[in-house]
């Protein structure tokens, strides 16, 4: 005999007239019908999806799953306080048996009109924010609702809500950072016109909102944030890398370009020159992951920089030769021709080729012969 689903087992109870049980914990305002059945109560902190069922038949917050289904069948329950004014949902994220709280998942599920039941629910409760922490439902808003949605739920969320400004991620991110990610500069917008202070505050890598935005390279995130800061040069994470670096490392040509069209000569001269906690330049990182636009981009002009040293004592052009990016869109050897005409040394002693290409037989490629006798002829001029 095949066994009923959950679901299954939901939608039935859902159709019978269950007797109202004696067992109950009555609400604080007094009300005979805002009840929460006792064994309920227990079952969702103790996690257990079938008991849930059976004595509903009863359905736990131990699991993200069960979550869903209380929230899709039972949104109403979500609501019901007992005399500790703890609803069955909450007991769950309280305890951290769960990531995620119920507003988060059911804006991650798309499910509007509970997100807005819970949310005005919640609103109620002033120490919701802190029962949350790292769920916030401005992430799953701004990670899984449409750009023409999100900016509507968001603004309503920190409005009932405004503590969910300063719930972190995972991470250690705010909303802001969140939100510099997706690149959704409406968002940024209403969230630094909410709380300017956000764009402050860093991650656990010590990353701040703008370097995530140039990270992302969307330039009209990118211009909001950079409205915040005088100087750009003195930003840095842990890893002691600048705006340039995240944008180099990351490949995002339109963001490099914006600093080296937007920014004064000297603050562009310390952006470019500077070094990270491994004694790399932006420079140096464009080259190990062979992003040939930012390169060409770097090294348009001819600066001194271009000829640093990482605490490898290994200039951009060595990097570029030790890389283990292996492109589909650019051969190997086009940045480090990039390099090579630009002037860029190499170290003595090591060869053009690496020697995962050598043993790959990359260098014997036809699509980079072309590109490998410039190489040679070149650095041979240079000995």
């Amino acid at each position: 005999m095949e066994h009923p689903t959950r679901n299954q087992r939901l939608q039935a109870l859902k159709a019978e007239n269950v007797p109202i049980p004696d067992n109950r914990h009555l609400f604080g305002d007094g009300h005979l019908d805002k009840i929460m059945d006792s064994y309920l109560y227990e079952a969702t902190k103790n996690g257990d999806a079938d008991e849930f069922i059976t004595a509903l038949e009863k359905a736990s917050c131990g699991s993200e799953d069960v979550v869903e289904l209380i929230l899709i069948h039972f949104p109403y329950l979500v609501s019901r306080k007992n005399f500790l004014d703890d609803t069955p949902l909450h007991v769950a994220v309280q305890d951290g048996s769960i990531v995620k709280s119920p507003l988060y998942l059911a804006a991650e599920n798309g499910q509007h009109g509970i997100f807005w039941l819970l949310l005005h629910a919640a609103a109620q409760d002033e120490a919701y924010a802190v029962k949350i922490q790292g769920t916030s439902p401005v992430f799953a808003t701004l990670k899984h609702f449409r750009s023409g949605n999100r900016f509507s739920y968001v603004y309503v969320a920190i409005n009932l809500l405004p503590k969910l400004l300063h719930v972190r991620d995972e991470n250690g991110g705010t909303p802001l950072h969140s939100a510099a990610s997706i690149g959704d500069v409406n968002a940024v917008q209403l969230l630094l016109e909410k709380c300017s202070y956000l764009a402050l505050q860093t991650d656990e890598n010590g990353s701040y909102p703008i370097h995530i935005a140039f990270e992302g390279g969307n330039l009209d995130t990118i211009k909001e944030l950079v409205k915040i800061w005088p100087d750009l040069a003195e930003i840095k994470n842990k890893k002691g890398q600048n705006v340039l670096h995240v944008a180099a490392k990351a490949g995002n040509n339109n963001a490099v370009q914006y600093i080296l069209k937007e920014c004064g000569g000297p603050c562009i001269k310390k952006l470019v020159a500077c070094k990270d906690v491994n004694g790399n330049t932006p420079l140096h990182l464009a080259s190990m992951q062979d992003h040939c636009r930012v390169l060409l981009s770097l090294t348009r002009d001819n600066r001194d920089a271009l000829r640093l040293l990482n605490n490898d004592k290994l200039t951009a052009l060595d990097v570029a030769m030790e890389s283990e990016s292996m492109s589909a869109k650019y051969s190997p050897l086009q940045g480090r021709a990039i390099l090579i005409a630009a002037g860029i040394p190499q170290t003595k002693g090591r060869d053009i080729w690496s020697p995962r290409e050598q043993s790959s037989g990359v260098s014997k490629s036809p699509r980079t012969k072309g590109i490998s006798d410039q190489i040679i002829t070149s650095h041979q001029r240079d000995q």
